[in-house]
């Protein structure tokens, strides 16, 4: 059995952050894309913006984990959400 290794699991949780940030991000810009089109039901639009603002708190708590815990930058703030799923298209 694999001895305890608290080096490799900041390894790990580095790999992780590297990994999943790019993902994260591309999937914001093809949901900001979708919402520029302007092709899309209310619901649908409603939909995104949640998705998109979900998505953007987990890449800033990402980002401020790898900037805090592991000193890495790791590229732009994504900056605050600028569409409500209050209103109707």
């Amino acid at each position: 059995m694999a001895e305890y290794d608290v080096n490799d699991q900041r390894i790990n949780r580095i790999n992780y952050i590297l990994d999943e940030l790019p993902r994260i991000e591309e999937r914001i810009d093809r949901i900001n894309a979708q919402i520029g089109s302007r092709e899309m039901t209310g619901q649908q639009f409603r939909n995104l913006v949640a998705e998109r603002s979900t998505l953007v708190k987990r890449y800033d708590e990402l980002n401020r984990e790898a900037k805090e815990n592991y000193r890495l930058v790791t590229g732009k703030e994504k900056g605050k959400i600028t569409y409500s799923t209050e209103t109707t298209i």
